[in-house]
């Protein structure tokens, strides 16, 4: 591909020296040309040149007023002047160089002279280009080393806020300063086990956001991407950023920060969900234990009852057989009172003794229940 050649415009009210440098320039430069300075800044209106040869002896206005007010203009002020003129007197050639003008060409022009001077501004022009474009690229590089300096900061600021956080309030509450920290406007999703957690950069999700992060958490792939907006899905979260960059090398070096800070939230996520799953367990076997020994209580409170029902049946028939063997004893009606005595005593005690048992019976019953009910709770 060609390189498009160099603009260079004549501002001379000649029209034989403009035909003269005409002749020298046109094969290796873009030339035209204006016979006075009002006509050059029509034509700088509809094309910016590259260098201007400016003559000084013009009426109306003469070059010294013209570079004056070319330099005075933000848009032309860059360009490079080389004057023309007949006179050589080293003040008129300090004054052209103390208006801000490159070089100083005497009339009648030397044709090699002329080509040597304009090759050198234009050398200037060139390494000045040059010199602009690696600024650039040094700036970018600079704009670069700081944003992934950046960037490095807030994902060891995220992953120390990650990894201290208890519990998922705590984690979604890092992740969204994360975010935002680094200038997204982002809705976020949290899934583990049977339980669920919505935020937002602009504090609780819509309906709309909520319904999409949670269809997208079944999504296959890392990322589904439309327009500026960007759903990162991993096993047990869903963001959505919604201010993505349109510049692809931006747009790319945000998703692999992204999917870095994504990685240590996943961490913590799957460490959440192997407590809840540990805590499940044991509480699940606590419940069983709990009503292993409802089972065993309500047994054991059916043999007492039946326990005393025999006592005291068998009481009552111990009476009954040494009231019949008062005959055969020939005991008098005081010792058979003093002997019932006895026996009623004894049972009584015994009854009472069993109604003590069964108090504590209700008692370890009202223990399991409460013990029941918490670990109920505690898995509800």
């Amino acid at each position: 591909m060609n390189t498009p050649k160099l603009t260079i415009t004549i501002i001379d009210d000649n029209p034989e020296d403009i035909q003269l440098l005409l002749n020298a320039l046109q094969d290796d430069y873009q030339v035209n040309a204006a016979l006075s300075a009002k006509q050059g800044f029509e034509l700088f209106s509809q094309q910016k040149p590259d260098l201007i040869l400016l003559d000084i002896n013009m009426p109306e206005m003469d070059g010294y007023e013209a570079c004056r007010r070319l330099k005075q203009d933000p848009e032309l002020k860059d360009i490079d002047v080389i004057f023309l003129s007949a006179n050589d007197h080293t003040d008129e050639i300090i004054k052209g160089l103390e208006l801000g003008a490159l070089d100083y060409l005497v009339k009648p022009y030397d044709t090699e002279l002329l080509l040597r001077k304009v090759k050198s501004a234009v050398h200037r022009l060139e390494s000045t280009k040059q010199l602009e474009q690696q600024a650039q690229e040094a700036n970018q590089i600079v704009y670069t080393m700081l944003s992934e300096s950046a960037g490095l900061s807030t994902t060891i600021n995220y992953f120390r806020n990650c990894f201290s956080a208890n519990n998922l309030d705590e984690l979604m509450s890092a992740t969204i300063d994360a975010l935002n920290s680094i200038n997204l406007n982002a809705a976020v999703y949290f899934h583990i086990i049977d339980q669920r957690a919505f935020s937002s950069s602009s504090g609780e999700a819509t309906m709309l956001e909520s319904e999409l992060l949670q269809r997208f958490s079944a999504y296959q792939e890392p990322f589904f991407e439309q327009g500026e907006r960007l759903f990162v899905v991993q096993k047990q979260s869903v963001v959505l950023i919604k201010n993505m960059p349109t510049d692809s090398d931006k747009r790319g070096s945000l998703k692999d920060h992204l999917m870095t800070l994504l990685e240590g939230c996943n961490a913590k996520l799957s460490h959440f969900s192997k407590l809840n799953a540990a805590s499940g367990q044991k509480l699940q076997s606590i419940k069983s234990a709990v009503r292993e020994a409802q089972q065993t209580l309500a047994e054991l409170q059916l043999q007492q009852e039946q326990h005393k029902k025999q006592s005291m049946s068998l009481i009552d028939n111990m009476v009954a057989d040494v009231e019949k063997s008062f005959f055969s004893m020939g005991l008098t009606d005081t010792q058979e009172s003093e002997l019932l005595g006895i026996l009623s005593k004894t049972g009584q005690l015994q009854l009472q003794h069993m109604e003590n048992g069964l108090k504590l019976d209700e008692r370890i019953k009202q223990c399991v229940l409460s013990l029941s009910k918490a670990a109920t709770e505690a898995l509800d």
